[in-house]
């Protein structure tokens, strides 16, 4: 099963999953939650150079033994960055994956999510036997194929002086022990609040507050995001696979919490399509409604938390021999 979540972190999984035997599924562990910028103009923001992967990084090393060296120099010109691209296809061995981060909005056919241009996305390139020609792999979106090389570079470049690449050497994967990926679990799960839900109603709440049709009218690029964003929720489904398989819990009982996800990513879309109606027709009655889908948003989260935390509570003690510490209680949402 691949669910699409988060482009680098596809890249960097798929990678495991290619080149050994290691469970690539802990690595998902708190992406849930991971980071994102508020813009200084109160928009929400999937990419920023304000955010840095380096966190990420410093995991997969951790849990995988693979490190992440960082080719492209933000100091150098996109076209420079580019050359040093090429130098290193030129002499790429079988076991190096190069990653690149481009605007896939101007690759010709591909899509985006939420149809978003500008679109930052990373992907896998590699050259051909053709020199027009390069080898394009896209976890995060399950392509791979050729594509012409003038559109790939064309979109490198159209990133600018945000571009950014890594190159990673896995000629050989571990794999993470039990006690790390019990450490690794509890240092990313955060119960006591859902930070997303936070923001998105503190946006909401400062438009409404200010109640102009301008400050209404914000919410249309300040909630732009929030369907990119949401997407990473569906990473509770690969902690619940993984725990399940030790607990031996029957594919419905999967599926009832993979429909409880499915549930909280639809109320972001409702949230999301009351924000564009709001802006767009000034209607500040139907921020009450808003700000319910998040309450309820914020309600079912609790609840997969809940389970989530349970389920590896049965897997630390067939595993570990040992129970998990009490649950945090939750913050106080406010108000």
């Amino acid at each position: 099963m691949s669910i699409k979540i988060h482009c680098l972190m596809s890249c960097l999984c798929e990678i495991v999953k290619r080149r050994g035997e290691a469970d690539h599924r802990p690595f998902y562990f708190g992406v849930w939650d991971a980071e994102f910028d508020v813009t200084a103009d109160g928009r929400l923001a999937y990419h920023s150079e304000r955010l840095s992967h380096q966190r990420r990084f410093d995991d997969y090393e951790r849990l995988f033994g693979l490190r992440a060296e960082r080719w492209h120099d933000p100091g150098l010109s996109p076209e420079r960055n580019v050359q040093r691209l090429l130098e290193l296809m030129e002499a790429q061995p079988e076991h190096r994956y190069l990653l690149v981060m481009l605007d896939m909005s101007r690759l010709p056919d591909r899509e985006t999510k939420a149809g978003m241009s500008p679109f930052p996305h990373y992907l896998m390139v590699s050259k051909t036997d053709r020199d027009d020609t390069w080898f394009v792999f896209d976890p995060d979106f399950r392509w791979e194929g050729e594509a012409k090389r003038d559109d790939v570079v064309a979109a490198i470049l159209a990133m600018g002086e945000d571009g950014a690449g890594y190159s990673i050497d896995a000629g050989e994967v571990g794999s993470p022990s039990l006690e790390l990926v019990d450490a690794y679990f509890r240092e990313t799960f955060r119960p006591e609040r859902n930070e997303l839900t936070e923001q998105v109603r503190a946006i909401v709440t400062r438009a409404a507050d200010a109640g102009s049709p301008e400050a209404l009218a914000h919410l249309l690029p300040a909630l732009k995001q929030l369907k990119v964003l949401a997407i990473r929720k569906y990473g509770y489904e690969y902690a619940l696979m993984y725990f399940q398989d030790t607990l031996g819990y029957s594919r419905d009982h999967f599926l009832k919490w993979a429909n409880r996800v499915e549930d909280l990513c639809q109320t972001y879309s409702t949230a999301h399509y009351l924000s564009v109606k709001i802006a767009m027709t000034g209607k500040k009655a139907l921020v009450e409604t808003l700000l319910e889908s998040l309450d309820e948003a914020d309600e079912i989260e609790r609840g997969i938390k809940e389970e989530v935390w349970r389920q590896y509570d049965g897997w630390r003690q067939a595993k570990l021999g040992e129970p998990a510490p009490p649950l945090p209680q939750p913050a106080e949402v406010p108000a």
